[in-house]
């Protein structure tokens, strides 16, 4: 139950950032073939997602990127009582940031810190 709320907050952050308005929870926790990814999103991301007292970042990372094909693989990980997380390369992370910039990113974007994700 906790895994499937945080898949339904990831999804509804990503609508509500107005990142992709068709962001869902895939059902049975992406484990159809060709749909892996816990969330469905027209962003070219694949996004697993645990909400887990403990943490295996880099198994769960394996585990996405083993699914990915030409999309970013991205763990969103959350336990009790703290705001969830996202583990993903270095180089994954430059190469979004420099989309962003490129797509005239600023603090002042619907997405921002002020909007944090689980608060």
């Amino acid at each position: 139950a906790k895994g499937i709320r945080l898949e339904l907050k990831i999804a509804k952050s990503l609508r509500d950032a107005k990142l992709d308005p068709t962001a869902k929870k895939m059902p049975r926790s992406g484990a159809f073939m060709g749909f892996e990814s816990d969330i469905h999103t027209t962003l070219p991301l694949m996004i697993e997602c645990k909400n887990q007292q403990t943490w295996s970042p880099l198994e769960y990372y394996n585990q996405a990127k083993e699914h990915a094909g030409h999309k970013t693989p991205i763990v969103v990980m959350a336990r009790n009582n703290l705001e969830p997380f996202a583990f993903l390369t270095w180089n994954d992370f430059l190469e979004i940031l420099g989309w962003a910039v490129k797509g005239g990113w600023t603090g002042d974007m619907p997405f921002s810190k002020r909007k944090q994700v689980g608060k």
